[in-house]
């Protein structure tokens, strides 16, 4: 089965989080995600080198791109991965994203 997220005009960590949904619900193909920045694009390659997962992207007009993500049987859609995303140098707003219920560990 094979899925498209549309996250374009969404910050960061939104269009990581929706693709990590649809990989979840996808046991094996393809997740297509579409994004209008670079930073979007460098946050879901880690996301998906971090889950085993295939993939590649392209840019498809001035601020278009398109992520696709391939779920295989060697995928890992439950790995830890660090939400605090990448935020452009000189960018006034941010977002912090807290991916576990504790602070530290061991």
């Amino acid at each position: 089965m094979d899925f498209e997220v549309d996250a374009r005009g969404q910050q960061c960590p939104i269009p990581v989080v929706r693709a990590k949904a649809a990989l979840r619900e996808v046991s094996e193909g393809t997740v297509r995600v579409l994004v209008d920045n670079d930073v979007a694009v460098t946050n879901l390659t880690n996301l998906a080198n971090t889950m085993n997962c295939g993939v590649s992207s392209e840019k498809l007009g001035d601020a278009e791109f398109a992520v696709t993500i391939v779920k295989t049987e060697q995928s890992d859609t439950d790995a830890e991965f660090d939400t605090t995303c990448l935020i452009p140098e000189g960018q006034a707003n941010r977002v912090v994203a807290i991916g576990k219920k504790t602070m530290g560990s061991g």
